[in-house]
């Protein structure tokens, strides 16, 4: 018990010290097959930090339950600190998203990048021949590319769908 006072004394130091930061949560089953979601914070030139988890079994993950678990969570914070939350990218998500930028319109709700990355892969590798997927993917952005207005479409339809563009 003294270890976690401890810790947890660090962690609730560095979120009040932290001017903003991002909360990423994932749900996940442990051993005894159940239902838990984490919630891990990102505070600029820090390491992670574990914040808390809860245990949702038997628990229904609607949109509507999802965002009151994470408001919970930004309220504890203070809703100041807090810019993004980023979750995976399934529907109730992003449902739980509208609730929480309704609410905090200055948080930014997004979908994690390496998820959707991992499961395009798996999606690929499940397709077969790969090398012909691979070839027309390439011309497709090589004739995107190619054509001012075009390319200047799609970099704005990007824009307006919050994609950054990183060189």
């Amino acid at each position: 018990t003294q270890m976690y006072s401890e810790i947890k004394n660090t962690v609730e130091c560095i979120v009040k010290d932290a001017p903003t930061l991002s909360i990423i949560s994932d749900g996940w089953s442990n051993l005894r097959n159940e239902h838990l979601v984490n919630f891990i914070l990102v505070i600029l030139n820090q390491k992670p930090l574990f914040y808390g988890f809860i245990d949702c079994d038997g628990e229904s993950q609607t949109s509507k339950q999802i965002a009151t678990d994470l408001l919970r969570v930004i309220d504890e914070i203070g809703n100041e600190k807090v810019n993004s939350i980023v979750t995976d990218n399934a529907s109730n998500m992003r449902g739980a998203w509208k609730i929480i930028e309704a609410k905090y319109p200055h948080i930014f709700c997004t979908g994690c990048v390496a998820h959707v990355l991992n499961l395009l892969v798996q999606d690929i590798c499940t397709m077969g021949n790969n090398e012909e997927i691979s070839a027309k993917a390439t011309a497709v952005a090589k004739f995107i590319r190619s054509k001012n207005a075009l390319s200047v479409a799609f970099r704005n339809a990007q824009k307006n769908h919050g994609y950054k563009r990183y060189v």
